[in-house]
């Protein structure tokens, strides 16, 4: 069974079935009034914000690992 569906999705993934799939799905938004697809817009983080960082909590004594609860 396992490699039934694995069989099926490799042939799922072509250019062909793509475009299948995607005219269904574009019918079908159509018929339901529904906006057409976009890409997801890129975020914007705080100005100041940086995924470089430092972790400040372990830098915080009363936040340690060796806590444990009362």
């Amino acid at each position: 069974m396992a490699m039934l569906t694995i069989d099926t999705l490799k042939t799922l993934r072509n250019e062909k079935a793509f475009n299948l799939l995607f005219d269904d799905v574009n019918t079908k938004r159509e018929n339901l009034d529904v906006d057409e697809p976009s890409m997801p817009r890129n975020e914007k983080y705080p100005n100041g914000f940086s995924w470089e960082m430092p972790y400040i909590f372990s830098q915080i004594p009363w936040l340690t690992t060796t806590d444990k609860p009362t």
